[in-house]
């Protein structure tokens, strides 16, 4: 799992990095693609992902949606921490524009 984690933050790293080069334009020109809240957006809409493979999973077995309905949180609770995340997130990809892949 150790080399997993490892293998993937290296892949996100490089993409990351990658997705803030240049870009050729129709016109031939060269422009600068820095926009790290496209990045952010891309990681969120993969977690939101998974959370529609975990309600698929609830759906599909009766016995984990009995246990999770007995368990329901009020979702203000993950307001704080998630916009702690995304800021977190938008300060990371900024610095990963700012400076090399390796250095990052």
């Amino acid at each position: 799992m150790s080399v997993m984690m490892v293998i993937g933050g290296s892949c996100a790293t490089i993409f990351g990095k990658l997705m803030g080069q240049d870009i050729l334009m129709d016109s031939g020109k060269l422009v600068p693609f820095k926009h790290p809240m496209v990045m952010n957006l891309l990681m969120f809409l993969g977690e939101a992902f998974l959370l529609v493979i975990y309600k698929m999973m609830q759906l599909k077995d009766p016995i984990i949606a009995e246990t999770q309905s007995a368990k329901e949180m009020n979702p203000c609770w993950f307001m704080l921490p998630a916009s702690f995340d995304l800021c977190g997130s938008f300060l990371n990809f900024t610095g990963l524009l700012v400076i090399s892949a390796s250095s990052y």
